[in-house]
């Protein structure tokens, strides 16, 4: 959902909230071989395969494991707004570490793959799902503004709250748009950090008064006049703003706009775009037609499990 404190006045930088959704997922088996070998990689976008290699060499590096297979079956959209990269190579990752009995934390395989740079979302959720308030990162250990693609040797965001999602229709619509990432995402976050306190504190209040409230009681209207707030403010304002700098230039909020005339209550966007989320009663039937030509992925669910695991004799 984003990032809420790119202020960093108060020793601490980045915090992030967000949940996770049961679809699109990453589905795949892992077996041990000689050798590392990624199967139906035509299902991950190129990078996210360079990525998993990447990551399983440096774990076979690290602690002498042996090779494995990896056959994916399923795959999560790259550069999308779905954290697609730190899902992608932490899972593969602790499927690695489970087939050869490596009990290794989390806090260890994300050390060793430097995800979590930034937002704590993503690889928090891997392991719990559900909804999540991360405490970002201490100033002494990361003292810039960057996304996590430029951060490493930074600790894992701490949780600092965890709740279950409410079981609400989640409505995905992603634009053909190129989302800014490598060099192009750290130029945005240099050219618009730091955020001006006032508006950080902004969003701290709709976080509190309005985004944990809803989901702690299953309020819809609550959590989704928090979402619809938070778009208008601080870092994510500024996130939208790349796509177009008034409605008649950006699609993404074109796309809102049109989303919220058809009565969804929260629409937002995830992470750095192009991702567009809505909740509450709309007219699916319509959706199609204000798309202007997006992917309508599907209406998701939340997940509140994180990844599952199933051995097969």
């Amino acid at each position: 959902m984003g990032l809420y404190d790119l202020t960093g006045e108060l020793g601490r930088v980045d915090g992030g909230i967000g949940f996770s959704l049961s679809s699109p997922q990453l589905k795949f088996t892992a077996s041990k071989s000689d050798e590392i070998v990624l199967q139906n990689s035509a299902n991950l976008a190129p990078e996210l395969c360079e990525a998993v290699k990447s990551g399983l060499n440096q774990m076979q590096d690290r602690y002498g494991l042996g090779g494995i297979i990896l056959t994916f079956v399923e795959g999560i959209p790259a550069h999308s707004g779905f954290g697609s990269k730190t899902a992608t190579v932490v899972s593969t990752a602790h499927a690695y570490a489970t087939i050869y009995n490596n009990d290794l934390k989390l806090i260890e395989i994300v050390g060793i793959l430097g995800r979590g740079g930034t937002s704590g979302i993503g690889v928090n959720t891997i392991y719990q799902g559900g909804f999540i308030l991360d405490g970002g990162h201490n100033r002494r250990n990361k003292p810039g503004f960057a996304p996590s693609s430029a951060t490493v040797g930074v600790e894992t965001p701490p949780v600092l709250a965890r709740y279950d999602m409410p079981d609400w229709d989640v409505l995905l619509v992603m634009p053909h748009l190129g989302q800014g990432y490598g060099a192009r995402e750290v130029s945005f976050f240099e050219e618009n950090c730091p955020i001006p306190t006032q508006e950080t504190e902004q969003i701290a209040r709709i976080i509190l008064s309005q985004v944990l409230p809803g989901v702690a009681t299953s309020d819809l209207e609550q959590f989704c006049d928090g979402v619809n707030a938070l778009q208008d403010v601080g870092f994510k304002a500024r996130e939208i703003g790349q796509y177009g700098k008034s409605l008649k230039t950006n699609t993404i909020l074109q796309i809102m706009a049109s989303l919220h005339e058809l009565g969804f209550k929260g629409v937002g966007m995830s992470s750095m775009g192009p991702l567009i989320y809505a909740l509450g009663p709309g007219d699916l039937d319509r959706v199609e037609d204000v798309a202007q030509g997006a992917e309508i992925i599907k209406v998701s669910k939340p997940n509140n499990n994180g990844l599952n695991i199933t051995q097969i004799e």
